[in-house]
């Protein structure tokens, strides 16, 4: 186990212990003869005098009186009333009480008892685990402060013996740390958000009960009654409680929206989804049935012995969470439940609240005509909330396969966009269909992928995407689980996206075509330059060269003397012109592409050329360009850097009035990077594109590359350029 894991066994401690301090009490009620009053753990029913119980029919104590005193006899019990009055109740055979308050209680103690079992069983399947213990914690101590709770503390033990302590710890202590078990077993299940440490698990366990503890000793130091002190205790519990509630639907929230877009195979996902949708099944009944009406009305939908029934269904949450989530198909389920449970809750807090409006206004009661109207109020808005809540359920657990042309039409509109990249239309697309991973495979060209290519184990489904009858690539999606099909309706989406997405890798193909087109033409005319520089150099120049040298020397061997004057001005022309052809043709052969690149290599030819800017200190990065084991870089890509770098270093001897520049060469796997920068007065944001910044753009351009201009941080002007270069397998080679 490593570092900062929480070990089982003591948690397996607490949960003992909650669960002993309920069985101990549930066997004294269970043998205790008690009166027909109990106590309860409101504020309202302990005050600094005494106690006021709760009284069923037929009870000769009267409702809302508060005892001060009991004394117990053989087979009854007398109380002494605020008013120093007294009742005598007759003592009831023991478990009589606690049955009739069982009956009445049923479905809540149904809940509690479900819930122990269920953590019961996932502690035996994993015995050493923490979530498992700690969700005992929560189970063992909610199952102790229920019994506890309902049953009551019969008013003659409230003041005096040991059965009211052993009562106060199951309500106030048990519940509290019953809640801290809860976000306990949150951090470590189904998944944790990050690693859960030993003491942040024991901190969200402990620590609400022991703040408790440390607020309740210190009320006792003032003082008070014990039933006054009991009352402090218990608003102390109940702010606290709703804390440690309200920080766990935090985090159940937090991780809900962590993997609510996740892949559809992860297990946590469909874990966290089961428990969180169960829970809101609950939470959404038990406010539309009891709770909101009672505020409003008075009364509930249904009597209140079925409250504990919406918790059998977070219960049933967390089991198929454990078993099967997929089995049976039960995610349909779980989403048409917690549509219809937003519904019923959507619908009474709708009807309430339009009721009480009609109320106010009109000053009457709310029945006849003003329940008609919130009825009809109802009726109405039932169908369109019912569509947004299917399709806000759905999107969460299907992403958009439930409305396939909504998904078609998105995809199509990112598809089309040019300057989305195959990878975001792939991840689009595995959102929108919730599978583990999903590839684009153009022909010819790389794949883009999104997801997690483990998952093609599952199996994996081939869709072939075509444009005019051409295939031009294919789909490739990994299956949700091992055998999973997809359904007809998603079959049908995939065919329709196959056939949107074969025109983008239609127009994706005759892109690249174009540009390898380009280069190829680029480079070709380079090739051509080169070797008419060569022709011209090595021939055509020496040629006129030595036709210089035979004129000059026709001229010192004539010895006519009749004709040596005429003679002698015609040669001379005639080894001037040949001078100057010869400069004509060396500058031509210049211009048609530098020799210095050649002989020199593009980082020397570039430091030859930077040597005669004047007025300027060139610095020239980039020696491993010319490095003998280094990958050539072709012709177009050498001759459009030089000539970049010569318009910039122009550019900045001219306008920028610096003294420093530098030139930055890079070779990257697919392409030369080119940067010069200079520490001069900078180029203004609205400065027009002149000659020489339009043909460093147009050179990049021509090769499919790029040429940006602008202000550098620390002052001064910045030139990049990225001009792609040819594979090797495709660069041809110069002749030697």
């Amino acid at each position: 186990m490593a570092p900062g894991d929480v070990r089982a066994l003591p948690l397996h401690v607490v949960a003992a212990v909650v669960l002993l301090l309920g069985a101990i009490f549930g066997l004294w009620r269970l043998s205790y003869p008690t009166e027909c009053a109990w106590v309860t753990p409101s504020s309202s029913a302990w005050t600094d005098a005494g106690v006021r119980p709760d009284v069923p029919r037929g009870c000769l104590l009267t409702a809302g009186q508060t005892v001060t005193a009991a004394s117990v006899q053989a087979d009854a019990v007398t109380l002494t009333l605020e008013d120093d009055s007294r009742v005598t109740l007759p003592r009831n055979a023991p478990g009589t009480v606690v049955a009739q308050r069982i009956g009445d209680s049923w479905s809540s103690f149904a809940y509690v008892v479900a819930l122990f079992a269920l953590a019961g069983y996932a502690v035996r399947r994993r015995p050493r685990a923490t979530a498992p213990a700690a969700l005992a914690v929560f189970a063992g101590g909610l199952l102790g402060s229920t019994f506890a709770t309902m049953t009551g503390l019969p008013p003659s033990a409230a003041f005096g013996g040991a059965a009211r302590w052993l009562w106060f710890a199951n309500v106030q202590a048990a519940f509290l740390l019953c809640w801290g078990g809860m976000i306990a077993s949150l951090l470590h299940f189904p998944t944790p958000v990050t690693r859960p440490r030993a003491r942040l698990t024991w901190l969200a366990l402990v620590g609400p009960t022991a703040l408790w503890l440390v607020v309740i000793l210190a009320a006792a130091l003032r003082g008070p009654s014990f039933s006054g002190w009991v009352r402090t205790s218990i608003v102390v519990q109940s702010s606290l409680t709703v804390l440690v509630i309200a920080a766990s639907l935090v985090h159940l929230g937090a991780k809900v929206r962590r993997v609510v877009r996740s892949d559809p195979a992860n297990v946590a996902r469909q874990q966290v989804l089961w428990v969180s949708g169960s829970a809101l099944v609950s939470a959404s009944l038990t406010l539309g049935i009891w709770m909101l009406p009672e505020l409003f009305t008075g009364e509930s939908l249904l009597p209140n012995e079925f409250i504990g029934a919406p918790g059998l269904v977070t219960v049933a949450g967390l089991t198929l969470t454990m078993l099967r989530y997929r089995l049976f198909d039960l995610d349909v389920v779980l989403t048409r439940t917690i549509v219809y449970s937003l519904l019923l809750l959507a619908a009474v807090s709708t009807y309430l609240v339009v009721t009480a409006a009609l109320v106010t206004v009109f000053g009457a009661v709310a029945d006849g005509p003003i329940a008609v109207v919130g009825a009809v109020v109802v009726a109405l808005a039932t169908n369109p909330v019912r569509v947004r809540l299917e399709r806000l359920v759905n999107r969460a657990f299907y992403g958009d396969r439930h409305e396939p042309y909504v998904a078609l039409s998105r995809i199509a509109e990112h598809a089309a966009d040019r300057h989305q990249s195959l990878e975001s239309v792939a991840e689009d697309i595995r959102h929108s269909l919730r599978v583990p991973f999903l590839a684009i495979e153009p022909e010819g060209a790389p794949a883009a992928s999104s997801g997690r290519p483990s998952s093609r184990a599952n199996g994996v489904v081939e869709l072939p995407t075509a444009w005019s009858g051409d295939v031009v690539g294919r789909i490739v999606l990994a299956r949700r689980g091992r055998g999973e099909r997809f359904s007809r309706t998603e079959r049908r989406l995939l065919d329709d996206i196959a056939r949107e997405l074969g025109s983008r890798l239609r127009a994706d193909r005759m892109a690249l075509d174009l540009q390898a087109s380009r280069e190829r033409i680029v480079t070709a005319r380079e090739e051509e330059r080169r070797a008419l520089r060569r022709t011209i150099h090595d021939d055509i120049g020496p040629t006129m060269a030595a036709m210089a040298l035979k004129a000059e020397t026709a001229r010192r061997t004539l010895s006519d003397p009749a004709t040596m004057q005429d003679t002698h001005g015609l040669l001379g022309d005639i080894g001037r012109t040949a001078a100057r052809m010869a400069e004509s043709l060396r500058s031509l052969a210049y211009d048609l592409r530098p020799p210095a690149l050649d002989e020199l290599g593009l980082v020397a030819a570039v430091r030859l050329m930077a040597d005669t800017a004047p007025g300027l200190v060139v610095e020239v990065i980039g020696d491993e360009l010319d490095g003998p084991a280094q990958v050539p870089l072709g012709a177009a890509p050498e001759a459009a850097a030089y000539r970049i770098i010569r318009s910039a270093i122009d550019n900045t001897v001219r306008h920028a009035e610096a003294t420093t520049c530098i030139v930055r060469l890079a070779r990257e796997p697919d392409r030369l990077v080119v940067v010069v920068e200079d520490d001069g007065v900078g180029m203004p944001s609205d400065h027009p594109r002149g000659v020489g910044l339009t043909s460093m753009a147009e050179r990049a351009a021509e090769l499919g590359g790029s040429c940006t201009t602008g202000a550098r941080p620390d002052g001064g002007t910045i030139v990049r350029a990225e001009l792609p270069t040819p594979a090797p397998s495709d660069r041809k080679q110069p002749s030697p």
